[in-house]
């Protein structure tokens, strides 16, 4: 099994669509995704990432094993800041065979190559327990917890701040 990650492209965004439309699961319980954004406006967002220069730059990746797409990873860089976030979504079929924190430690090392910053933050939900255990098998470190951050399913939720620094 040979797991890599490169940056999306315009073909890719034809794949993310058909898991929009096919997978009950995208993006997930706990992704913003799942509750604020439409198929529409989340590929168009996408489309938009790939060709729009911004301050805030977000680039998006593919995660694929033996060259098929298992799943997603995204960096945002803010404008004025030394730091990048980083997001990252693994289909459903593909959990819990430890895709999410390999694809996490490369794409990790990838960043601090080429990125130029000394720290990678990562939020979750306080809920999300899959999610908080690649963080930290990928060497992450809880922060800080974030109250009442996340509004979903009709109630405020709490959000874990997880960092990785670069020694």
């Amino acid at each position: 099994m040979v797991l890599t990650i490169r940056e999306l492209n315009y073909e890719d965004i034809e794949t993310l669509g058909s898991w929009l439309i096919s997978d009950p699961d995208f993006p997930g319980d706990f992704s913003p995704f799942a509750w604020e954004i439409s198929k529409e406006s989340f590929l168009s967002k996408v489309q938009e990432n790939l060709t729009v220069p911004k301050t805030v730059e977000v680039k998006f990746y593919t995660v694929q094993r033996d060259g098929s797409p298992i799943g997603v990873m995204l960096s945002r860089k803010p404008e004025n800041f030394d730091y990048v976030e980083v997001g990252y979504y693994i289909q459903p079929a593909e959990r819990h065979k430890g895709y999410g924190t390999e694809s996490l430690r490369q794409f990790t090392d990838f960043l601090f190559k080429t990125c130029g910053v000394l720290r990678l933050e990562a939020g979750t939900s306080s809920l999300n327990v899959p999610s908080q255990r690649i963080l930290e098998k990928a060497g992450f470190t809880r922060e800080a917890i974030r109250r009442k951050t996340l509004f979903r399913n009709g109630k405020w939720e709490d959000s874990y701040l997880y960092a990785l620094i670069r020694e």
